[in-house]
């Protein structure tokens, strides 16, 4: 290791161009990733109940159906008719709409039974109370459709929009269907509440969800990172370089999961922000270690050698154990959990490797700090300088303590639930949960 520390601190330079270089290839790459919000990233091609359920698809139809649910006083009347009939058409226009099935123009299975010739159940939108009244008697005469498009009570209908086959979840939201459909309904709001729910919508509202969480939860994890790291560390370059080595992990670790034709899912979602989270630490010992060492009238490759030297191994074990830890997850039988342990694996090694390689080559580039004194808090080292001599003097009652504290955790354990009800994803005040 004596001679790859020294061609880290002799060939800075180099080494800081070869990661940048990586980086933008990786970058590249990780801008393509995309979301998988779909429940195929659960179980493997080969797992019996998937085979199973996708024999019961090949019979009997996908249940890819979005249901648009109308409630009114009473949907018997031209105006409720007419705009059932209208967005039917409307939606039945969206090239991915196989086809749009609502009161409006469903078969009227007696007329055929009987060959009456008649086709539709509501061959024409009634113009007056009585003719609406006609429709519902009619209506009630075939409860075949009833809680299918229409309550029993008259008070609510539904329009179901079928997909084409061809259509996968990626593509149902690389189109933007789901806006289409939204966008229909928008439009038709009032006097009747319309909502919208079905399989394929909460799949495309998930994917939306999961890049929108990234999109606040990776920069408030970064905000939050720096602000410890500024108070741990009080300098520049402190603050910079661990947060800057977790970025660039992140990046190769997205990058990495495009190359292996992997996405983001509902089990990986966690997966930037944590190696941010986790990351940092490694970077944070390597830098802590070196402005220990730094003292006035020591050379930049003196204080380096000595802090590699350091803080290899407690931070090799730190990242080792952690790796076996997410490794252990590739046993799961969930797709994105192995995964999520795969590239949590990946990306804390990655951690590792940067913050020993990038951050020297960076510091020897950079003067030794001026002033030893003042690179730390002093309140937060007085802090926990009495805090670590409160634990040693009583070490006999914080052990005990925490056995204690264990085994209590531990009681509620048996009766712990596991929940498949992925509504519950949302808040209860959630339009998709509400819907």
């Amino acid at each position: 290791m004596e001679k790859w520390y020294r061609f880290i601190i002799h060939r800075p330079r180099f080494v800081l161009l070869l990661i940048f270089l990586i980086t933008g290839f990786f970058a590249f790459h990780a801008r393509h990733i995309q979301v998988d919000s779909s429940l195929d990233s659960l179980l493997p091609d080969n797992d019996p109940e998937r085979q199973y359920y996708n024999d019961v698809v090949r019979s009997f139809g996908s249940e890819n159906v979005a249901v648009i649910g109308i409630l009114a006083d009473n949907i018997y009347t031209p105006q409720t008719l007419q705009k059932i009939q209208r967005l039917t058409d409307e939606f039945r226009k969206i090239p991915e709409v196989k086809n749009a099935f609502s009161l409006t123009n469903a078969p009227d299975i007696i007329a055929r039974v009987v060959g009456a010739g008649q086709e539709l159940l509501v061959p024409e939108i009634p113009t007056t109370v009585e003719e609406a009244a006609a429709i519902k008697e009619k209506v009630a005469t075939q409860p075949i459709y009833h809680k299918t498009l229409v309550a029993a009570d008259g008070r609510a209908a539904a329009i179901n929009l079928f997909f084409l086959e061809s259509i996968s979840d990626n593509e149902f939201v690389r189109r933007g269907i789901d806006e289409k459909i939204q966008a229909i309904i928008d439009q038709a709001q009032g006097p009747e509440q319309l909502y919208y729910t079905g399989l394929p919508h909460f799949k495309a509202v998930s994917a939306r969800a999961i890049v929108e969480d990234l999109s606040y939860l990776l920069p408030l994890a970064l905000a939050l990172i720096l602000v410890v790291l500024f108070f741990c560390l009080r300098s520049v370059r402190g603050v910079m370089l661990p947060a800057l080595t977790v970025i660039i992990t992140v990046i190769w670790t997205l990058g990495l999961m495009v190359l292996g034709g992997s996405r983001l899912s509902l089990g990986t979602l966690s997966l930037p922000p944590m190696l941010l989270v986790l990351g940092v630490a490694y970077s944070l010992h390597v830098v802590a270690e070196y402005y220990e060492l730094a003292q006035p009238g020591r050379s930049k490759e003196e204080v380096l050698l000595e802090t590699l030297h350091s803080i290899n191994t407690p931070v090799l074990m730190a990242a080792l154990t952690t790796v076996l830890g997410f490794l252990s997850l590739f046993t799961n039988n969930i797709v994105s959990i192995r995964e999520m342990g795969i590239y949590s694996a990946i990306g804390i090694t990655i951690a590792f490797l940067l913050a020993t390689i990038l951050i020297p080559a960076a510091l020897v580039l950079m003067p030794l700090p001026s002033r030893h004194q003042d690179i730390y808090s002093p309140g937060l080292t007085t802090a926990l300088r009495a805090f670590t001599q409160f634990i040693i003097q009583h070490r006999t009652a914080v052990i005990i303590g925490g056995a204690l504290i264990a085994v209590l955790a531990a009681l509620p354990i048996p009766s712990i639930e596991v929940g498949s009800n992925f509504l519950s994803l949302f808040r209860a005040s959630h339009p998709v949960r509400q819907a």
